[in-house]
């Protein structure tokens, strides 16, 4: 059976890159390295907080009333617009709306 991390390296281009964060399915995954050796995929994990940390920062920033700084808003039909302002530089968030 293949497992997520399997998928991910058969869906990665080459040289690609996968980020993991959470390991709500265990700690252990059997790993394919064959595939990940051909691909040249490189595998990062991403640390992240525990849940009361996440739920205290979410609160914080509710009763600060932060709120991101959103340069343009794109539809999705617009995305490689999106992409390209990206590229030029942006002060800001670009959003891709993907649904109304």
């Amino acid at each position: 059976m293949s497992t997520a991390v399997n998928q991910s390296v058969h869906a990665t281009r080459a040289a690609g890159h996968i980020s993991l964060s959470g390991f709500l399915g265990g700690q252990v995954a059997p790993l394919d390295v064959l595939p990940l050796l051909f691909s040249q995929a490189q595998i990062r994990g991403i640390a992240v907080g525990h849940r009361r940390a996440f739920l205290q920062m979410n609160e914080f920033i509710e009763k600060q009333g932060i709120e991101p700084v959103i340069d343009t808003v794109y539809g999705f039909e617009d995305a490689r617009k999106a992409y390209e302002h990206l590229a030029r530089g942006a002060f800001g968030k670009i959003v891709i709306r993907v649904a109304d």
